[in-house]
């Protein structure tokens, strides 16, 4: 496995985050989307973004803004409203194109709906998986390398969190975990916050199969 090297500054990236919430539990639904297959939009167009949706395939695309971001999450919290403990998340991530580096997609985690900080994980068309932070000051690239084994098909992202670090397994290869350490301010701890899906850049993406597992 190469790494690339993370460039030394993220150019800004322009915040367009239209995000629908809903309690999660344990229970998958019984669509191929999951827990979240009742909360992403159906088939239409929203400012640069248009979707695709039919129940089983939800599929975004942009091919308008570069440092554009949308995502769609729901609550890691039981009916009663308390946290999660361990879980894994999966989803089935198609690239059906993008600009190179300017376009990726895959899920979002982690996320603290009061201060709007999170985690992203994310496909690019070229066979690389990156990891971003959002924080109060921007973001912060945490993982940038090629995978050893993509598909031009549907490539399987995994996430799953247990204590103070995140896993990440793609096409079932142990890719990598990163440790936060000391929680930033404002993020959401591993075991808590949102989960969801995201589009990032110029990128038509979809998702099928998307199962939390607590």
């Amino acid at each position: 496995m190469r790494c690339r090297p993370a460039p030394p500054a993220l150019l800004p990236l322009l915040l367009s985050l239209f995000v629908w919430l809903m309690p999660a539990s344990g229970a998958e639904a019984q669509s191929r989307l999951g827990v979240i297959g009742d909360i992403l939009p159906p088939a239409g167009t929203e400012g640069t973004w248009t979707y695709r949706n039919d129940g089983d395939v939800f599929a975004m695309a942009n091919a308008e803004i570069p440092d554009d971001i949308r995502y769609f999450y729901a609550n890691l919290t039981d009916n009663a409203g308390a946290a999660f403990g361990p879980w894994r998340i999966t989803a089935d991530v198609t690239i059906l194109s993008s600009e190179g580096e300017l376009g990726s997609g895959g899920l979002v985690y982690g996320l603290n709906p009061e201060t709007g900080q999170y985690y992203l994980a994310l496909l690019d068309g070229r066979g690389g998986l990156s990891v971003l932070r959002r924080t109060g000051s921007g973001f912060d690239r945490l993982v940038d390398v090629e995978l050893p084994v993509w598909f031009s098909g549907p490539n399987r992202l995994e996430v799953s969190a247990a204590g103070m670090e995140y896993t990440l397994h793609v096409n079932g290869d142990n890719i990598l975990g990163h440790d936060i350490g000391t929680i930033p301010e404002g993020t959401a701890a591993p075991q808590s916050g949102g989960f969801g899906v995201a589009g990032v850049g110029l990128v038509e993406v979809s998702f099928t199969n998307v199962f939390l597992v607590n």
